[in-house]
């Protein structure tokens, strides 16, 4: 029941059998029964309570605590905790003066409290006495021993203290809680304590602790050495009975995850669902992975509790939930792995640095990849079940790993959940949040929204402004939101219009592929609609100046044969956009050819293959009649290449400048220039040379100044026109 569920590490309270979910209840029942028996059996006998950390033994033991407290033998209890002393003195007298606590203040046990007194007043000067004649202090019990033996103030006092709790005969359990956090000496203290101090009658001792970590420890101890037959060979001789926490069954642990997941971290936030694709995913990861390390109750808990500061994020529609609780269970029980990740993103993201990057054989990356969670410090047991977990969370490694690669609509599902597989989300699960340089999904839909109500809004001006800097990030956010059949796909396109011009031109490796992803989003939903919602498209498209611009590249692209994603309509949107440029161009009769922007070459083009006659005439009479500059046209036509130190000049082939104007006429026109700068014609070398405008016009100079001379007699073939 959802009540019952909690998150908290502390034991629980034996008054309230409703939290005992695993059955520790009757696990406490028997150890107090087992106490019961040696009640009768012997005077004093030293338990030992087994099992991991986490697997429940301090709820346990609270619970034995109250169990014998109300039996027959109506037990005192007390818990002494060893690691509270500093050292062996005040270890020794730290447990007297428990014992001398435990017991009632009554007439009856006045006197035993006062031998508990005495007994520790006899043996007090001992820490002073050894250190006056240079005894280590870690023989401090051995010695008490000796002089139990040999002294009689405290071998008296000793006696008589038996004496008095024989005759009362009430039982009194110890309980030692949490033994194996103790450092190697002070376990060693403990256990003597346990042997030479504390064997007195009708007093019992409950131990708890881990025993593969207290075997460790003892183990770094002189007395054991580096020997776990020695180490155990000693716990024998101060443990009378073994009793181990029974481990958690695959039912149990399945029973308490899947109700602290859907009754628990659901209800916390009740606006996440979880459907049959997100409930599969779960379940690989857990029957896979999660499983085998999930086996103490407070494993299962240390992740729900950390799984809910990171839910938030999938509450507000950000992150995808699944793949936030796996990510968390990768943060909680491997954090360097977790630390490693973000640095080995190439291998899990379908990105430009994992598709550009060497090619490896898949075998050989699967090893490499054992390899990077062995230097995460993964235990060598759980290697493969957290790479099955990396290959449910990263479909791209997973494709990586199988030697194939993910396709591009596998990709975009990951998108569409928000998964920590895909780059436009990748960051969130480490951040918690939603980047600062990242846009939340949030703001697209609340931009949507107040798109279709029609009233102004910023987030429709932080979609604008963001699309211009990383677009395709948010192309791929307005994708996996827009509803084809309503006006989000109209506002969408208006967006992207409105931003194309200031889109970043070059294929980048980072937030990359700038305008060209804009025309591929146009493209892909104008292959989901007919002409008439096309139109319709296109037409919010070219009330912009980037929109125009975007039509007639879009336009450009669907043209060409055996284009793909196929357009049934695009001799139609090729003649409505001829007609939207044909208006448009008209304010720009009178204009120089810099106020169509900073590359005109690129729209012209566009619109050529759109409507050749239509440009070829617009651009040649511009030209010819004087409103163009003749070598601004021309240094516009030179082509800009990137390399490794950024934007070059590079080879321009005059003779696409015939499509616009005779070259004659431009040889003619500039002859002038040809002439007046025939010396730094001469001299410039377009090799690494910077696009500046100055650069740009004298490399169009020199391709007509060598075009000149192939003109004259003996200056070489007539068809060779390149620079």
């Amino acid at each position: 029941m959802v009540e019952n569920l909690t998150l908290s590490d502390e034991p629980l309270d034996p008054s309230q059998p409703a939290q005992d979910r695993l059955g520790h209840a009757s696990l406490a029942q028997r150890i107090a029964e087992v106490l019961e028996s040696l009640r009768s059996e012997d005077s004093s006998s030293v338990l030992a309570l087994i099992g991991a950390w986490g697997a429940g033994k301090t709820s346990t033991l609270r619970s034995v605590a109250s169990r014998v407290e109300t039996m027959e033998g109506r037990w005192l209890t007390a818990t002494f905790n060893p690691w509270l002393f500093s050292d062996e003195e005040s270890l020794l007298l730290g447990f007297l003066k428990t014992l001398q606590d435990v017991m009632p203040r009554d007439r009856r046990w006045k006197r035993a409290r006062e031998s508990v007194g005495r007994f520790g007043q006899a043996i007090s000067p001992l820490g002073k006495l050894t250190s006056l004649v240079g005894v280590d202090s870690s023989s401090i019990l051995e010695s008490f021993g000796r002089r139990l033996a040999e002294g009689p103030n405290a071998a008296k006092a000793q006696a008589i203290l038996t004496g008095e709790l024989k005759a009362l005969q009430r039982p009194i359990l110890i309980i030692f809680d949490d033994l194996d956090r103790l450092a190697p000496s002070e376990l060693l203290q403990t256990l003597r304590l346990v042997r030479l101090v504390g064997r007195l009658p009708h007093v019992y001792y409950l131990l708890a602790y881990d025993e593969e970590t207290l075997l460790e420890t003892l183990s770094r101890t002189e007395l054991v050495g580096d020997e776990r037959g020695r180490a155990l060979d000693y716990l024998e001789k101060v443990i009378q009975v073994r009793l181990d926490m029974p481990p958690l069954r695959d039912h149990q642990v399945s029973e308490l995850f899947n109700d602290y997941f859907f009754n628990g971290l659901l209800t916390r936030a009740p606006s996440v669902t979880i459907d049959e694709t997100a409930a599969e995913r779960l379940g690989k990861a857990y029957w896979d992975t999660l499983i085998h390390t999930l086996r103490t109750p407070r494993s299962i808990k240390r992740l729900f509790a950390q799984a809910e500061v990171a839910a938030g994020l999938a509450a507000e529609g950000e992150a995808d939930l699944v793949d936030l609780f796996l990510i968390n269970y990768i943060r909680t029980h491997e954090p360097s792995l977790y630390r490693a990740l973000p640095r080995l993103r190439g291998d899990l993201l379908r990105t430009p640095a994992g598709l550009f990057s060497k090619q490896r054989d898949f075998a050989e990356l699967l090893e490499q990849w054992r390899d990077a969670l062995k230097k995460a410090h993964v235990r060598a047991d759980n290697v493969e079940g957290l790479l099955r977990l990396l290959r449910v969370l990263f479909p791209a490694l997973d494709a990586k790993l199988s030697g194939s690669s993910l396709p591009r609509g596998d990709y975009d599902m990951v998108a569409r959940r928000r998964g920590v597989g895909h780059e436009d989300y990748f960051d969130r699960y480490f951040a918690l949040e939603v980047p600062r340089e990242d846009l939340p999904d949030a703001v697209v839909a609340e931009a949507f929204a107040a798109a279709d109500n029609e009233t102004p809004s910023s987030n429709i001006d932080a979609v604008r402004d963001t699309l211009a800097k990383e677009p395709g990030r948010v192309l791929r956010k307005l994708e996996s939101q827009l509803r084809i059949a309503d006006d989000s796909v109209l506002h969408a396109v208006r967006w992207v219009g409105a931003a194309y011009h200031h889109m970043p031109t070059d294929q980048g490796l980072f937030d990359y592929r700038g305008r060209s992803e804009a025309e591929k989003f146009v493209e892909r939903i104008f292959s989901q609609v007919d002409d008439e919602r096309g139109l319709q498209m296109l037409s919010e498209m070219c009330d912009t100046d980037g929109g125009i611009l975007l039509a007639v590249t879009v336009c450009a692209s669907i043209l060409r044969d055996g284009h793909e994603p196929a357009i049934h309509w695009r001799e139609r949107a090729s003649a409505f956009v001829a007609q939207r440029v044909l208006v448009a161009m008209d304010p720009y009769t009178d204009e120089p050819l810099t106020a169509l922007g900073n590359r005109p070459m690129h729209f012209l083009w566009m619109w050529w293959h759109v409507d050749p006659e239509a440009a070829t005439g617009w651009v040649r009479a511009q030209i010819l009649e004087g409103r163009w500059d003749a070598l601004e046209f021309v240094a516009a036509n030179v082509p800009i290449a990137v390399g490794a130190t950024g934007e070059v000049i590079s080879q321009f082939d005059v003779a696409d400048l015939e499509r616009w104007v005779p070259l004659d006429f431009v040889l003619e026109r500039l002859r002038p220039d040809l002439e007046r700068l025939a010396d730094d014609i001469e001299k410039f070398d377009r090799w690494e040379k910077k696009p500046t405008p100055e650069n740009l016009r004298l490399a169009a100079l020199k391709a007509l100044a060598a075009l000149a001379a192939r003109r004259q007699p003996g200056g070489g073939a007539q068809q060779d026109n390149s620079e």
